[in-house]
């Protein structure tokens, strides 16, 4: 049932509060009046409605409720037909929401709305909206990130109209004066914290850490009004041709992190194709589909082939007296025929680069690389449906030229082309705004905004990617379903998880064997829930029931006692509060083992030689091994690829070996 809720126009700046939000569901802001009336380019109601994680085609949302936006003291409406108006951020803390926008009634001009102030809502877990913490003028501000909901970081902002000074802005809960200025830097489409790092995407170009001098590791703050050197550095660099509303983080390997943050993995909405995702291999940021950087649907391949034929791939034929632009590929006519990529754009010239041209240079502009670009041509059916290339950048689709085409013809392919992204076939061509968790089997769930946030009716959905960190995303492992559709003449804009007062989730499970027990390691919530943890619960069965930790445990790790050796237990564990359970943490499995009675005299078949650096294990290939300390706890664990497995080990004093249910005791000294 939609709940509305009234306003309350009075000095203290609240409005009237809706129902409390359930931790884990999705919050969306929503813009328009909806019926005939369609979005314009005015000063637009906003509403917040709450929907379910899970479940799809939600035709009622869990409650709704509508900002102020006619006169008073307290008011917040956005821009009507601007896609990145009126996104809706989740505080680091998980407490509170945020939302910027216009301090104007809503159909006010478009002139008077970005020449006056603006207004950050901010909004509890109780539905309480706070509208206290205002600025004066600031054009175009976006969105407002937050770490606890006493500061806000304000994206998108230009500091006078037609002056084209693009900030990230620092503004206090509360406050009524301009906001301190970060960076100089812009504009930026939408921001947001992971693991205590400011973040902020730019629509086309990359996404951007920010710091300040004072404090290179922390937020930058208000302790520096003015802009410091290296307060933005380049944090991921996405591939050419995006045009970006939304990016999530996540932290999939504990091993490995980006600029120590444990950043591993990050997903970036793309609004004219889909999802794109990039890894951290320790040295640099890698798109996940980068195998298959484009296909090209072939409109006219022929038919009748039966081996895909060779493909030749460029922007065309170097033509004298044209004025090539960045990232323009061309294909030279005289000496061998080579690719090039133009990389500083410049004015039209005659010179033709060939492979002897040493500097690769046409008149005023540069050319890079001088190798033919890999591409491979797919029939269907005897026909040319596709090309894949897995070299090279586009900035429109390139002819491809067949060769020995059938029956003599000559055949030039052109069609539509893809970036590196993920599109279900035609079910979500188009993203917006992003949030995400982890599910219980580690795996990330991103919630998104199709429609590019645009047009009306446009959908809330959910895409689970299965397909593993560094993998591909496919339309087999990254399933998607609708959950929610906006409405005639309304438009979803920004999406958040809803604000809670319990824990979040414990990360970087890790579970140790030991003799009728598991210990498990973790790391505290990054959200608290607005009180001190006061205990944790655990679970064996996977989650489907939960046993509170007696005596009170409040660190890591948990011992789990009284379980039953070589047997498989599905753990997750929970942190508590004054207010109640938190989020459950993803399932790691353990399997108690009793290892420290077993005499090495009695096993006299398990050889293990204690050598420089580590171990050698004497067994059969492809036996499976596992090397604890004396109290059970896990230091190693593998296959065996050969008769005679090195183990390298860095540990001292005694560890025991096991291969199968036999088991040896070695004592390390270097």
């Amino acid at each position: 049932m939609k709940k509305t809720v009234l306003s309350i126009f009075a000095a203290a700046a609240l409005m009237a509060q809706a129902g409390n939000f359930i931790p884990g569901n999705i919050v969306v802001s929503r813009v328009g009046v909806g019926g005939t009336t369609a979005l314009s380019g005015v000063a637009t109601p906003v509403s917040i409605l709450e929907f379910l994680p899970t479940t799809a085609a939600q035709t009622t949302s869990v409650q709704s409720f509508d900002l102020t936006s006619s006169a008073g003291t307290d008011k917040l409406t956005v821009y009507g037909t601007t896609n990145t108006s009126g996104q809706v951020m989740l505080s680091a803390d998980g407490r509170f929401l945020s939302i910027v926008g216009y301090d104007q009634v809503s159909t006010t001009a478009t002139a008077t709305c970005t020449a006056g102030g603006k207004v950050v809502a901010r909004i509890n877990n109780a539905g309480t909206v706070d509208y206290s913490t205002k600025f004066p003028t600031l054009v175009n501000v976006l969105g407002s990130a937050s770490y606890d909901g006493s500061q806000f970081w304000l994206n998108g902002g230009t500091a006078a109209s037609g002056t084209g000074a693009n900030y990230m802005g620092y503004q206090g809960f509360g406050l009524t004066t301009a906001p301190f200025q970060i960076t100089s830097s812009g504009p930026s489409r939408t921001a947001g914290i992971f693991n205590n790092q400011l973040f902020a995407l730019r629509g086309f170009d990359n996404i951007y850490a920010y710091t300040q001098a004072s404090a290179p590791t922390g937020l930058p703050t208000s302790t520096s009004t003015t802009v410091a050197s290296g307060t933005m550095t380049t944090a991921v660099s996405l591939s050419p041709n995006l045009s970006a509303d939304g990016f999530v983080f996540f932290d999939l390997d504990p091993s490995i992190g980006w600029n120590g943050t444990g950043l591993d993995v990050v997903y970036v909405s793309n609004v004219n194709s889909g999802l794109e995702k990039y890894y951290w291999n320790g040295t640099d940021w890698k798109a996940a589909n980068s195998q298959y950087h484009f296909k090209i649907s072939i409109t006219n391949g022929g038919s009748g082939y039966t081996v895909a034929p060779a493909v030749t791939i460029g922007r065309g034929e170097w033509t004298p007296n044209t004025a090539y632009a960045v990232n323009d590929y061309v294909v030279t006519t005289s000496g061998s025929r080579k690719s090039f990529l133009v990389s500083t754009a410049g004015t039209s010239g005659t010179t033709i680069p060939t492979a002897t041209n040493a500097n690769l240079e046409g008149v005023g502009y540069t050319l890079v690389g001088n190798s033919a670009i890999t591409a491979t041509s797919v029939l269907t059916g005897g026909v040319v449906t596709d090309v894949v290339i897995t070299q090279g950048t586009f900035t429109a689709v390139p002819p491809i030229t067949i060769a020995n085409p059938v029956s003599g013809t000559t055949a030039t392919a052109t069609g539509s082309f893809s970036n590196n992204h993920y599109n279900n076939m035609t079910d979500f061509p188009q993203l917006a705004q992003l949030t995400g968790a982890l599910n219980s089997d580690g795996n990330p769930v991103i919630y998104a905004l199709k429609g590019n946030g645009t047009a009306t009716n446009n959908t809330l959905i959910a895409i689970t990617d299965n397909s593993g960190r560094t993998n591909s995303m496919t339309s087999l492992l990254t399933p998607g379903v609708v959950l929610a559709t906006a409405g005639t003449n309304y438009a979803f804009r920004g999406v958040a998880f809803a604000p809670q007062i319990v824990p979040s989730a414990p990360t970087a499970i890790a579970v140790a064997p030991g003799n009728t027990q598991l210990s498990v390691s973790f790391t505290t919530p990054e959200n608290n829930g607005g009180s001190a943890i006061t205990n944790y619960k655990y679970s064996t069965d996977g989650g489907a029931t939960f046993t509170t930790c007696s005596p009170v445990q409040t660190t890591s790790p948990i011992l789990i006692t009284g379980l039953t050796n070589e047997t498989l237990y599905n753990v997750q564990i929970k942190a508590i509060n004054t207010n109640g359970d938190g989020t459950s943490s993803q399932i790691k499995s353990g399997t108690p083992s009793n290892t420290t009675g077993f005499d090495n005299s009695t096993l006299s078949n398990l050889k293990v030689i204690k050598v420089d650096g580590g171990l050698s294990i004497r067994s059969a290939k492809n036996e499976s091994y596992k090397i604890m300390n004396t109290v059970g706890q896990l230091i190693a664990r593998g296959v065996c690829t050969s008769d005679n497995e090195f183990v390298s080990l860095k540990n001292k004093g005694v560890v025991l070996v096991q291969v199968n249910k036999q088991v040896t005791k070695v004592l390390l000294t270097n």
